[in-house]
This record gives structure tokens, C-alpha cells and sequence, in this order.
């Protein structure tokens, strides 16, 4: 193993922590609805993000090897329209998957980096993501050095494999590493696993299970680096 004391990363979950999937996806998906109202969009891309997470975990709990995330995100979107009684053409709806690798990262994402960058910290993408998935995304943001995949790891979070994998190919010891979730059930993986986590909560969730509660919590990634850097919200 590196000796931690050198190497120190941080992380991030990539869907919810570091990108707005629905501030990005909503207008091409109102746009693909003929322009339809933006709240019966909203609701058709809820159920999509929804079944997508349903989707690939449901698949791992088979055990019938790894389900890509794009094809699970494609069979989701179909699951949405037909609940809605949406039929779009298949062009449209491969363009709708496509734009997963095109998300917009949220406002302070890129100075946080940065910023972390400053303070000696190594950055990595760990998300639920396919391999090319993740790294379109990651050419999207700055000092991102490593991009670890699900599809690498073989497991949807939270499974600790996912967790496991970055440890392993990062090839540092878990108190060299802090994981940034974006969501309560990317809290209780990382924890699970053994990683101090820090919780960017944007949208004041809650957790389900108290026994895994985040080292950190942060309304948003501005607040991060003086979290890591000193214990406290500047």
C-alpha cells in the first residue's frame, strides 16, 4: 500500500455531489416532450431517475453479472414514458441516454476542487457510472486524476465492493481516502465500508439508519474544503 501520509484523496459520488443531472436533463427532456410543460417533464424524469437506481440495483440482487448503467438508464427512460403514456421515437430516446455524459456540474463544483487541490488533496470520481460514462464527465472538471467505475468494481452502491474497488486501485489504506456522497444511501455505503465520508446534503435529507452517520455534513461543495481543512464551515 502507498503510505497515507503522501497520497490523500477525496473521492465523489458524480450524479448527485458533483453534477445537477436535473437541471440538465430537464430542458432536453421538455424539449423531446414537444415542449410540454416543464412540471409534467419534472415528473417523467423523477421516475426515470427513480427506476434508474431501481433498475441497477434490482439487477445486482439477480446476480446475474454487472448491468451496464447506460443500459439500465435506457430501461428506465422506457419504463418512465410507457408510465406516462409517452411514445418517443428511438433516435429521441437514445439522445435522451446520451445526455447522461453531458451533465452540467453544479456552480461550485469546479472551485472546490480547486481548492481541495490546493490543500494537497488527490481527486477521483466513484460512482454508480459505466467507465466512459464517468470519464466524459470527468473531462469536465478540474484535477480529477483517477475515475473509478461500477462497472469496474462490479456492484452497485452501496455494496462495498464499490467502495473496496477504490481502495484497491487508488492502492491506499482507508484512512488515506475521504469519500464525498451525494445522497443518504451513498452516506450508509461508504461508511459501511470503512471510509470517512463527508455529505454534500443540497437537498436536507435525512438518514434512514443513524449507525451510519457521515463524519462531515455540508449544504454544498463551497463548503468542503474548510470542513476538511479545519473541522468547520467558514
Amino acid at each position: 500500500m502507498a503510505d497515507s501520509v503522501i497520497d490523500r484523496w477525496v473521492t465523489f459520488d458524480v450524479y448527485s455531489a458533483l453534477f445537477d443531472f436535473r437541471g440538465s436533463l430537464l430542458p432536453a427532456l421538455t424539449q423531446a416532450l414537444d415542449g410540454d410543460d416543464r412540471s409534467h417533464a419534472k415528473g417523467v424524469l423523477e421516475c426515470w431517475r427513480t427506476r434508474q437506481l431501481a433498475v441497477a440495483m434490482h439487477h445486482s440482487m439477480l446476480q446475474r453479472g454487472h448491468l451496464s448503467f447506460r443500459r439500465a438508464t435506457a430501461l428506465a427512460l422506457d419504463y418512465a414514458l410507457a408510465t406516462n403514456a409517452i411514445d418517443l421515437p428511438r433516435r429521441v430516446r437514445q439522445s435522451l441516454v446520451d445526455a447522461w455524459d453531458e451533465l452540467s456540474p453544479w456552480p461550485d463544483a469546479p472551485a472546490a476542487l480547486a481548492k481541495l487541490h490546493e490543500q494537497g488533496y488527490r481527486l477521483a470520481l466513484l460512482s454508480n457510472g459505466d467507465q466512459d460514462m464517468l470519464e466524459a464527465l470527468a473531462r469536465r472538471l478540474p484535477f480529477i486524476e483517477a475515475v473509478l467505475s461500477a462497472e469496474r468494481a462490479g456492484a452497485y452502491k452501496p455494496h462495498p465492493n464499490v467502495y473496496w474497488h477504490a481502495l484497491h486501485t487508488l492502492d491506499v489504506l482507508p484512512e488515506a481516502l475521504i469519500h464525498v456522497a451525494g445522497s443518504s444511501t451513498d452516506v450508509m455505503g461508504a461508511r459501511a465500508a470503512g471510509l470517512a465520508c463527508a455529505w454534500s446534503n443540497r437537498f436536507d435529507d435525512r438518514l434512514v439508519e443513524p449507525r451510519f452517520t457521515p463524519d462531515w455534513v455540508v449544504a454544498d461543495l463551497s463548503q468542503l474544503p474548510a470542513v476538511l481543512a479545519y473541522g468547520v464551515v467558514s
